[in-house]
């Protein structure tokens, strides 16, 4: 079982012993996939034939650029590990450590509680930001190293703008 979303359209996959038979949102079919040269393919159908050029390719996020007929389609992939996980409200973005803080909110810089090089573990206050009358703070979602301090203390940060770097 795959979910595969083609220029942000979902759609359900599931294939059969058959490696040329597919189920595509419930709806059987069947096609032929031959490598022509590199990143060229032909898919083949019972009804036409198309040639498919492979433009890009992320691995690590299972996502495809494909050229077909002038345009082009971005195609992401989940396996039904991939699916599983998300049910679970798991994902691998989540498991990678983020590189910087950012301000989600305009505010002001309170206190900043870290300095720079310091190992900090995962909840542990990184600083205090002031927002619509209210202290805010700004916690560590991991166990990391202060690379840099982008902000002071006295300092008015605007919404998204990066605060602090780890490494």
């Amino acid at each position: 079982m795959y979910e595969i979303t083609i220029n942000d359209k979902k759609h359900s996959v599931k294939t059969g012993q058959d490696g040329g038979v597919f189920q595509i949102n419930n709806t059987p079919f069947e096609a032929k996939i031959v490598n022509l040269k590199k990143r060229e393919y032909s898919v083949s159908t019972v009804t036409k034939t198309t040639k498919v050029y492979l433009v890009g390719a992320d691995i690590s996020k299972k996502k495809l650029t494909v050229l077909i007929g002038g345009n082009t389609y971005v195609v992401v992939i989940k396996d039904s590990r991939d699916l599983l996980l998300e049910k679970m409200g798991l994902s691998l973005k989540s498991s990678s450590i983020e590189k910087e803080l950012k301000a989600p909110m305009p505010g002001l810089v309170l206190d900043v509680l870290v300095k720079e090089g310091q190992e900090v573990s995962k909840k542990s206050s990184l600083l205090i930001l002031e927002a619509m009358k209210m202290e805010n703070v700004l916690k560590s979602n991991f166990d990391v190293r202060v690379k840099k301090i982008l902000i002071k203390k006295g300092e008015k940060v605007e919404k998204n703008q990066p605060l602090i770097l780890f490494e």
